[in-house]
């Protein structure tokens, strides 16, 4: 059975070459550009759980040929000009991206009982075509289905992953696949985008890179303020008051040691990505 995987980034192409290393028929599709570099020097995959090794999938700009399963690991803002490159109806398909909007869209192109809900918590980057970085131990793909005539399919999949060591969650639902995953990221990005605020407002009281004369003067304006005086009132009260139950709100005057309180007592939480 042959697995296509569109989009071999930091996503579709650690699991293309988990699974070719494996022993599964593997089937890539990209531009060009990328299929030529994959087809010529194979996918070199640096992962903290694999490890290092070179797979040597197929590699095709265009998908004509029947294939079994397709996954799919585009930007979602991409997905529609890659779906150009798929000229086949495959059995089942697996969407790995972040949102929602996608279902929808994957299921106006194919049979709706075809298309999974998926979703994957991974670490993973494509510093190049044809490379892959996986630095974090973290990883899992998550899938579910509300068509019954799809589990047997579904579950053949799982199957496939699990013996390329890759983690597979099948859930009860699809609501709770693909929106699981949206407010964790929902969540880290108010965490990070507040953490960064507050670490250039509130802790650093010098630029983190070497200014100019004249951002130096700007950046020191801002800082006396009233308006930045504001800010950073506001940002500590919200610090106290999402703090967890018997956390010492006291040193709301540091803003960072307060979030990193809050952060220790959380739930950890990796960046995610694809």
């Amino acid at each position: 059975m042959t697995i296509a995987v569109l989009g071999p980034g930091g996503v579709g192409g650690l699991l293309a070459g988990a699974l070719d290393r494996a022993g599964s028929e593997v089937v890539v599709v990209a531009r060009e550009s990328t299929a030529e570099v994959i087809a010529r020097q194979g996918v070199s995959v640096q992962s903290v759980i694999f490890g290092d090794f070179v797979a040597h999938p197929r590699a095709l700009a265009r998908l004509e040929e029947p294939v079994w399963a397709l996954i799919v690991a585009t930007k979602a803002r991409g997905l529609e000009a890659a779906l150009q490159r798929i000229a086949v109806e495959p059995e089942i398909v697996l969407p790995l991206l972040n949102g929602l909007d996608h279902l929808a869209v994957l299921r106006e192109r194919f049979a709706p009982p075809s298309v999974l809900a998926g979703s994957i918590r991974v670490e993973a980057d494509r510093p190049r075509p044809g490379a892959v970085v996986h630095t974090s131990r973290f990883l899992l793909v998550s899938m579910a289905s509300a068509y019954p005539a799809a589990q047997p399919a579904m579950q053949s999949l799982a199957d496939a992953l699990v013996q390329a060591q890759v983690p597979v969650k099948i859930g009860d639902s699809e609501a709770q696949v693909m929106w699981s995953k949206l407010v964790r990221l929902n969540a880290l990005a108010c965490v990070t985008s507040r953490d960064c605020a507050l670490s250039w407002w509130g802790r650093s009281r010098r630029p983190p890179r070497s200014p100019s004369p004249r951002e130096h003067r700007m950046w020191m304006r801002r800082r006396r303020s009233p308006s930045w005086t504001r800010r950073m009132r506001r940002s500590e009260a919200l610090c106290s008051a999402t703090s967890p139950p018997g956390a010492n709100r006291s040193s709301t005057r540091s803003p960072d040691r307060c979030c990193a309180r809050r952060h220790a007592t959380a739930s950890p939480v990796r960046r995610l990505s694809g």
